[in-house]
């Protein structure tokens, strides 16, 4: 290599680390004068990190070399975590985790570099003054850029559960790990057998794929974790929404029968025009629904009466659908999401629009089929098959995936579609119970 670059190749290894690091932070929390803070920690480290270099940096591969290369090599990530620490205003944890998966990001791109640099064209250009450059951005560039898109789906968001401590403990331990590795695996023979130099950093990529892949698969199960306890506080809320539901539809029906008996007494009392009016204003609430299922009846009710209320006409015709395999809680899941999501879209539709929502269901055989539809005007985003709106897309996400496991858990699915101005929701469930599945 240039001897430009040889004299300044730590202080280079922090800035590529450094760069990769964003790769993973990028979305993160950042401190006041950030703009500002992070040239001026990376210009100091750097710094830093080349007077260490200068003076403690042995070459070679005897006791001492090795160990003056891992403090150089050490230093130089300690340096990257104050950097991210100083700039991002996170947690310790997710510091190191941050911090660990862009150090291992800048030691897999520095092995390709190595195997890279075997090749002739590539060697002879690796050691122009400015033929490296183009070199690091190929090698560099080239990995940082792969995994910038393989872990975007955990990086374009902030997530919590990246600061766990126990992500930052794996990624810490691994890094550890690799770290050790490298040393066992150095080219002793100073770059003179290529195919030694090959199979050293094929190894050692090979050891940090399988470090990311231990990475992916932890947050990955962050990920599931998050979701699984989102998915419980939801359902839990629904069970309490559904006691809540009940109690209100009962309070009404007490409340209804109160008043027609109220009207009996007094029917002799005021004017029949005014006794008329006010059986007409108290008939109106009077919404009987009588499926043959308490769950539903409490949910039909009490959608009916908001659309009652908001004046959307509410089309019910279930049939003879047989929901008798659902569980109580899975079939008021199902249709408050649902119905819930109807009720507000309709009800956000400007005056002069049609205001409606259908409910379908039929039975063939031991096959369910539910349909739900409703206007809408607006443009829908669909992630995985189900929509998100603008106004509240995590908790409705979690809403229409709750709907999408829940008909999973019966051996059906979800279909959800927008066209011509009209949503449309079906969703597809098998009775297993049915003795001739």
């Amino acid at each position: 290599m240039p001897h430009w670059y040889r004299v300044c190749r730590s202080p280079i290894m922090v800035l590529h680390a450094v760069i990769a690091v964003a790769l993973f932070a990028y979305s993160l929390k950042r401190r006041k004068g950030f703009a500002w803070r992070l040239p001026l920690t990376v210009v100091v480290a750097m710094s830093i990190s080349y007077l260490l270099s200068h003076f403690f940096y042995q070459p070679g591969a005897t006791g001492e070399a090795i160990l003056t290369q891992a403090f150089i090599q050490l230093a130089n990530y300690l340096l990257v975590l104050g950097i991210v620490q100083f700039c991002l205003d996170e947690s310790f944890w997710t510091v190191l985790y941050v911090s660990t998966s862009g150090m291992a990001a800048q030691g897999l791109a520095g092995c390709l570099k190595t195997i890279v640099k075997c090749i002739p064209f590539m060697n002879a250009l690796a050691y122009h003054d400015l033929g490296i450059l183009p070199v690091d951005m190929l090698c560099y560039g080239g990995v940082f850029t792969a995994l910038f898109f393989i872990f975007r789906v955990y990086t374009s968001v902030r997530q919590e559960a990246v600061g766990s401590r126990a992500k930052a403990i794996v990624s810490t331990v691994v890094l550890a790990f690799f770290l050790a590795n490298s040393w066992l695996i150095r080219d002793y023979s100073n770059g003179s057998i290529h195919a030694y130099v090959v199979v050293t950093n094929v190894y050692a990529i090979l050891v940090q794929a399988l470090i990311f892949l231990v990475q992916y698969n932890v947050l990955e199960r962050g990920r599931l974790n998050q979701h699984l306890e989102t998915m419980r506080e939801l359902m839990h809320e629904q069970r309490m929404q559904y006691e809540s539901s009940r109690e209100n539809v009962q309070l009404i029906n007490e409340k209804y029968h109160d008043l027609k008996k109220l009207i009996n007494d007094i029917q002799n009392v005021i004017p029949e025009k005014e006794l008329s009016r006010l059986k007409t204003s108290i008939d109106q609430y009077d919404v009987r629904v009588r499926t043959g299922y308490e769950v539903l009846d409490v949910v039909l009710m009490e959608k009916m009466n908001l659309c009652l209320q908001r004046g959307i006409t509410m089309t019910c015709n279930l049939g003879t659908a047989d929901f008798s395999f659902l569980d109580e809680l899975d079939l008021y899941a199902l249709f408050n999401n649902a119905l819930s999501n109807a009720v507000n879209a309709v009800s956000a539709l400007p005056e002069g629009r049609q205001r409606y929502i259908i409910l379908t269901a039929a039975q063939e055989g031991n096959m369910l089929s539910i349909h739900f539809e409703n206007p809408c005007y607006e443009r829908l985003e669909f992630v995985d098959g189900l929509p998100q709106t603008s106004g509240d897309p995590d908790w409705h996400g979690f809403g229409m995936k709750s709907m999408s496991h829940i008909a999973e858990k019966y051996g059906g699915v979800l279909s959800a579609a927008h066209h011509n101005g009209s949503f449309q929701l079906d969703i597809l469930l098998l009775n297993q119970k049915d003795p001739d599945v």
